[in-house]
Formats: C-alpha cells, sequence, structure tokens
C-alpha cells in the first residue's frame, strides 16, 4: 500500500511520528514520498510571523501557544527524522491560494503526485486544500481534525472544548472533501477534556487519535474497510478560528480557577466504593427507570474500599467475589464476601502480590472461572475454583502478553467473546478477541481497538442478552473514572466487524448514600450487584497525592 506524507520536511511533531511509526508496521505498506510544502523556508516564515503579530487581534493566543503550549506538549515536542528518511524522495511542491483560505495544487505538481501512483496521502502540512489533489490518490487524502466535527469545525485544535468545560473532546480522521472539516469518516473518538490543562487535553487527543490511520490500513488489509465511500459528514457546525486576546484573558482566569478547584480536590478527597444488592434482574437496566438504592455491605472504615463484585451460585454456596483495596498499601486483593457482606475472607490460588481487581466469573458445564485483572501484567489468566468461592487453581492464559484492564467474557452466537482495555489506553480503546472454547485459543479482533470512547469503552460488568440481542454495560468516564455505567446494544459483532449503540446511561440516584459514580453491574438470578462510591478524606492518601503532586513541580 503506497503512500504519502504531505509535511514541512523530516522533522514531524511526536504525535506525527507515532502515526507514522504505527502505519510503517502494517504489512504492506510503503512510504513512497514527502510531499513538502515549499513555504516553508525560515525566511518567509519569520518575516510571515512577524507580520501578523503587529497587525493581530491574537497576539495573546499566539504567545501561549507558540510559547507556553509548544514548551509543555509532549505531543507537539519536534522528533527530527532526517536520518530515517533520507532514503524517501521529496516532492517540493507550491499551491495557490484563491479566495482568503482555499489553497490549490498547480497542474505540474498535480502530475508529479498522480506519477507516484499512490493509494493515500496523510496531511499533516498545508493549509485548506480543494481541488483535484483530493482525488489523485486511489484512497484520497486523509487528515485529522482534532475536534467533533458535529459541534466544532475550525480550530485551533481542543480549544474551544476546554474553554466550553464539556465533557469530551472529540478528533477524526477524515477522507478530505471540499467542504471544511466535513470529509468522509474513517475513524471517530472521544477523550476526556481535562478543563482545567489545555495542554493535557491536546497532548491526550492527538496521542489517542495517532495509530487511527494504521488502523484504516489494518481494515483495507482484512477487506473492512467500506467506509471509506461512505457519504461525507453533512456537518453545519460553526467554524472557529483563533481566539482573541479577549477571549484568552478570560479563558486564563478560568485555566486558574478550574486548576485549583482541581488540585484542591484531588488532595483533599478520596473515593470509598461500596457493594450493594438490587432487587431488580440485570435487564432491569433496560426499562430507563431511576435504580432504587441498593442494599449496601457494611460501610468499610475509611482506610478501605469495596468494589468490583460479582457473584456465583455453585453447590449450594452463593458468593460475591470483590476487590478490597487497602489506601495504607495503596493495594487491591480479591475477597470472597457473603451475600450480605458480613462475612469477608480470602481465597487460596488467585493471583497474589501484584494488584488485583475486577474478578469476573463465568459458568462453564458446571464449573465457576475468574478472570481477575492483575493491574495489567502477565495477560488475561483464567482460574477454575476447586471449592467455591474459597480455592481456585490456575487454568490457563488466555491472552499472554497483553495489558488487560477489566477482561469480560461472554458466549454469545457460538462463540466466545473478550472484551478489555490495555494499559496503554486504559479509559478509550475497546479490544475485543474472540475463541471457540473459553481456554482458547483466542484470536484478536481484526479491527482492534474496535471502539475509541471515554463514555463506553472500558468493560463494566455482566454483558447480557434480551431477546436474543446482547448488550455489553461499560464504564462512562467522561466526567471523572467511574462516574456512570453505559449500557450498549452490540448491533454487529463477528471476527471482523464490530458495533455498538449506546442505549442507556445508568447514573447513581442523589440520594443513595453513595452517590458520586458507579462503576460496575453484574448479575445473579434475578438480582443486580452494584459498586457505587461516596467522597471521604484519607489522610494517608491526601499526603500521598500532595507529595505526588509537589514532586511533579521540581
Amino acid at each position: 500500500m503506497r503512500f504519502a506524507l504531505m509535511c514541512r520536511g523530516p522533522v514531524l511533531r511526536a504525535w506525527e511520528a507515532q502515526c507514522l511509526k504505527e502505519i510503517l508496521a502494517v504489512p504492506g505498506t510503503e512510504l513512497t514520498a514527502l510531499i513538502v510544502d515549499d513555504r516553508s523556508g525560515p525566511t518567509r516564515g519569520a518575516r510571515t510571523r512577524m507580520g501578523r503579530l503587529a497587525l493581530s487581534r491574537t497576539r495573546l493566543w499566539d504567545a501561549f501557544n507558540n510559547g507556553y503550549v509548544a514548551r509543555r506538549s509532549r505531543a507537539l515536542a519536534a522528533v527530527d527524522l532526517s536520518d530515517r528518511l533520507a532514503a524517501i524522495p521529496r516532492l517540493s511542491v507550491s499551491v495557490e491560494r484563491r479566495g482568503r483560505y482555499s489553497e490549490y495544487f498547480v497542474e505540474r505538481d498535480l502530475e508529479r503526485i498522480a506519477a507516484l501512483d499512490l493509494d493515500f496521502a496523510l496531511r499533516f502540512a498545508f493549509g485548506i486544500i480543494r481541488g483535484p489533489i483530493l482525488d489523485t490518490p486511489k484512497l484520497g487524502v486523509w487528515s485529522f481534525h482534532h475536534g467533533d466535527e458535529e459541534h466544532y469545525r475550525g480550530g485551533p485544535p481542543c480549544f474551544w472544548e476546554v474553554r466550553d468545560g464539556t465533557t469530551v473532546t472529540g478528533a477524526v480522521l477524515q477522507r478530505l472533501t471540499d467542504r471544511l472539516d466535513a470529509g468522509v469518516i474513517l475513524q471517530k473518538g472521544w477523550f476526556r477534556t481535562t478543563t482545567h490543562s489545555y495542554v493535557r487535553t491536546t497532548d491526550d487527543v492527538h496521542f489517542g487519535s495517532a495509530p487511527w490511520p494504521a488502523k484504516v490500513c489494518r481494515d483495507l488489509r482484512a477487506g473492512v474497510a467500506d467506509y471509506l465511500q461512505a457519504e461525507p459528514s453533512s456537518s453545519d457546525a460553526p467554524v472557529f478560528r483563533n481566539p482573541t486576546d479577549a477571549t484568552m484573558v478570560r479563558f486564563g482566569g478560568a485555566l486558574v480557577h478550574r486548576t485549583a478547584r482541581s488540585q484542591a480536590r484531588a488532595i483533599v478527597w478520596a473515593d470509598q466504593w461500596n457493594v450493594g444488592v438490587v432487587d431488580r434482574p440485570i435487564e432491569a437496566l433496560l426499562d430507563g427507570d431511576p435504580l432504587p438504592e441498593p442494599r449496601w455491605f457494611p460501610r468499610p472504615d475509611r482506610s478501605h474500599y469495596v468494589a468490583d463484585p460479582f457473584a456465583a451460585s455453585h453447590d449450594g454456596t452463593t458468593a460475591v467475589l470483590a476487590e478490597r483495596y487497602d489506601y495504607r498499601t495503596r493495594t487491591g486483593t480479591i475477597a470472597a464476601l457473603t451475600i450480605d457482606g458480613m462475612s469477608v475472607t480470602e481465597p487460596e490460588g488467585l493471583p497474589a502480590g501484584v494488584h488485583t481487581s475486577y474478578p469476573y466469573l463465568v459458568d462453564v458445564d458446571g464449573s465457576v472461572y475468574c478472570l481477575p485483572e492483575t493491574s495489567g501484567r502477565d495477560g488475561v489468566r483464567c482460574f477454575r475454583a476447586t471449592s467455591y468461592p474459597g480455592r481456585w487453581q490456575e487454568v490457563a492464559t488466555l491472552v499472554p502478553g497483553v495489558a488487560a484492564l477489566d477482561p469480560t467474557v461472554a458466549h454469545h452466537e457460538g462463540r466466545w467473546w473478550l472484551f478489555f482495555t490495555q494499559r496503554a489506553a486504559p479509559l478509550t480503546e475497546l479490544h475485543l478477541w474472540w475463541a471457540a472454547n473459553l481456554r482458547g485459543p483466542w484470536t484478536p479482533h481484526t479491527s482492534n481497538p474496535v471502539k475509541t470512547d471515554i463514555r463506553s469503552a472500558r468493560p463494566a460488568g455482566t454483558p447480557f442478552v434480551v431477546d436474543g440481542q446482547l448488550y455489553r454495560p461499560a464504564q462512562d468516564c467522561s466526567t471523572e473514572y467511574g462516574g456512570a455505567v453505559a449500557v450498549n446494544r452490540v448491533e454487529v459483532l463477528t471476527p471482523s466487524r464490530y458495533q455498538e449503540t449506546l442505549v442507556r446511561v445508568v447514573d447513581p440516584s442523589p440520594g443513595w448514600a453513595y452517590s458520586r459514580g458507579l462503576h460496575t453491574v453484574s448479575a445473579l438470578g434475578d438480582h443486580l450487584l452494584v459498586d457505587a462510591k461516596r467522597r471521604v478524606i484519607v489522610p494517608r492518601e491526601s499526603l500521598f497525592e500532595l507529595a505526588a503532586r509537589v514532586r511533579q513541580r521540581r
């Protein structure tokens, strides 16, 4: 697959370099040329910047972006790839400005690019390009827009979402058309907006979306990239431009206030989770009605919490496995609890010596299996109960060498499916594997990660089937970790295709004893197990958070 980079030369930004690295890791891809904007010379650039500065109404933005952001952002840091790209042919090209913003490639350069016989070009430079260049590569020109095109077109990337305090910031990889930020959507995802940090939001969105061109290349190889021929976005969202000085003054004041509030909350307050039982089946999550307040397990002391509840009934015994976290050691272990939470024991044979959580349970042919999360280490390990719930034996490593978080299995339409996120993107990227049997062998989904969405990616409990339709609970971490549970209806589930639709977001009611977030929902017959959190002061944790922030500033 032949492609070219439209760039300013061999010095890329860090997120662009990561993007290129991912593409070249796809078998069969070949970087054929660098299509270089010949306006990138230092003399012209310096004169232009000085002229703009003298007349600009956006001088504060220019200073903030070119000074503070450029120095602090990891994603925007310069990476010199001169050695690696030395053998790649370089085409310096010219564009004609038509109107105020549109740029068109001249005929001579169009002919030179056509001779490259490209499958696609990836745009990291130039302005708003239009005209025949968009159709010269077979699969068009691909370009990022770091914003949700349905709400924010134009730029600067991610700025207006931070200014507005939105919970999420979108991003798209699009096949360009003549309409600004309204191309054919190839990939789309959403990331949490860090409303007190433009730099952090910029880094999360740019690095988080960098793998998408490689993902499209893999889909092309697998024959599942039909979205390349989809209709362009019909967005008529407003087109934003660089903020004025007045906007930047207000923005600066908001950042100071939000930063102080965020730091104070992180230092003073800690999350304390507890488990409860709701006298409704898990299918009731589809009803749309608020959940009644659970019958809570005994309240933990302030140095502990209990979370991630899963239960099974076996040989006449019904018990709950859950994570029991100790703030004094900052470590979670798996605990076995009676259904009322009055008795707590530590099972034998489950992982020890590492932070362990999310003891997902599944019953197969009369045996109970557990797939605990081991803090992203050791892959996905499977344990069978030899005496439920107290004794376990490891029987298989389902997926070795993968830093899997909250591994969740479900059997549907003749196959086993394994859902998890990974340590590299713990809240945003959903990965999917499949197998004929629980113990494997397991095969990765062709389009991994199958979803990028802070609002509904990370698993949050037991998948369930209603009227033949599979539903998957996931964490909504758009406002904070463990903020709510999103229930998704799985529309397409094959080894090469995946699609799901959000059905409902389930929040804890304000009147609950634990009302700050909902994190896990799991089935127990006609009952529903949940965990929810409140905020408490844990002096040891406050000291740890304070020390961590002091170290960061040194």
